[in-house]
């Protein structure tokens, strides 16, 4: 099941292209400051565009990923989109349980508005859409009983109700 997973993935995803550079995090304009067109962003978005900036998702390291699945709350929807896949193949990943805990339970669900979520999800396709879901499925039954959630569905539930919208 693992293996059709990450092939389904990668087959859904490969449609996607490269986002560009300026697409990739989310940055905002400052109109207070002295420059209106000044734009700011943080230690940890400058660090995960770096990290990502220029980058296949196909040849991410498992290092960046794992550093970097907590703030998937910065992508922009278009840097979600392309980039999604490669945090689901390393989630797959029996050594990485902690990846499959933060993708249900961190950035996207508690630090993240669930509109920006909503917005994101929508914009995949509905194989993509599919897939997502699936992944999801597959690694909470696998991952259930090693503790890592409480309760162990919420997470879960809030990913498919998410899906749901977005394909309603």
């Amino acid at each position: 099941m693992e293996s059709q997973l990450k092939s389904q993935i990668s087959e859904a995803f490969s449609i996607n292209d490269y986002p560009g550079d300026d697409s990739i995090v989310v940055s905002w304009t400052a109109p207070s400051l002295q420059d209106p067109h000044c734009i700011l962003v943080d230690h940890e978005t400058l660090t995960l565009y770096n990290q990502f900036r220029g980058k296949n998702w196909h040849s991410l390291s498992a290092d960046v990923l794992l550093e970097s699945v907590k703030e998937l709350g910065t992508f922009t929807s278009l840097g979600f989109r392309y980039y999604i896949p490669a945090f689901l193949l390393y989630a797959l990943d029996d050594q990485c349980p902690i990846a499959f805990k933060i993708l249900l339970e961190s950035a996207l669900l508690k630090r993240v508005h669930l509109q920006w979520f909503i917005d994101r999800v929508s914009m995949l396709t509905p194989a993509q859409q599919r897939v997502v879901a699936d992944t999801m499925v597959y690694l909470f039954d696998t991952n259930r009983d090693n503790g890592l959630f409480e309760p162990p569905a919420e997470g879960l539930q809030l990913w498919k109700n998410l899906f749901d919208k977005a394909a309603g």
